[in-house]
């Protein structure tokens, strides 16, 4: 595993700003996980599951490693998972005080633009809700926003 994500193994380990909790991402199938540990035993350790199901299905032969990434936001209990071979964008979110409270929602449906390799990134605009989705295949921008306030606020459009 590796701290941030920052290499092509299956299993990463994102930072929190809490320092006791880290969210584990499944790079292969988009399944995530709130991994917490503690200084008093192993009773106040565990991983809970943020994300029950796979958003991708590979097949065996497929190389998928690294196909999905977390991008942390200036919230510090919200994420966004981005599919990089699709642009399809979700908004993660853990919590310390209950585990009702975790959250993976869908701030897009629609592949964008297929590819069998990353080829999206996103980049933070200046309001900490919204950010650019950017093909590295075609150039092609999409502005898009997470939010708290509920589905409809959560929105995402091309720009280019």
């Amino acid at each position: 595993m590796e701290d941030g994500g920052e290499t092509d193994n299956r299993f990463c380990l994102y930072e929190t700003q809490n320092m006791w909790t880290f969210i584990m991402l499944d790079t292969f199938t988009g399944k995530n996980w709130q991994v917490q540990f503690s200084t008093k035993g192993t009773d106040y350790m565990f991983a809970a599951p943020i994300n029950y199901w796979s958003k991708a299905y590979p097949s065996s032969t497929d190389r998928w490693q690294g196909r999905f990434k977390m991008f942390a936001t200036q919230n510090m209990w919200t994420f966004i998972m981005l599919d990089s071979f699709t642009g399809r964008l979700w908004q993660v979110q853990y919590d310390t005080k209950s585990l009702d409270n975790l959250l993976c929602v869908s701030i897009n449906e629609e592949v964008l633009e297929a590819g069998n390799s990353s080829i999206f990134t996103i980049q933070p605009m200046t309001s900490m809700y919204q950010y650019y989705l950017i093909s590295n295949k075609s150039g092609a921008m999409w502005q898009f926003q997470w939010t708290t306030k509920g589905p409809d606020y959560r929105w995402i459009k091309r720009v280019n």
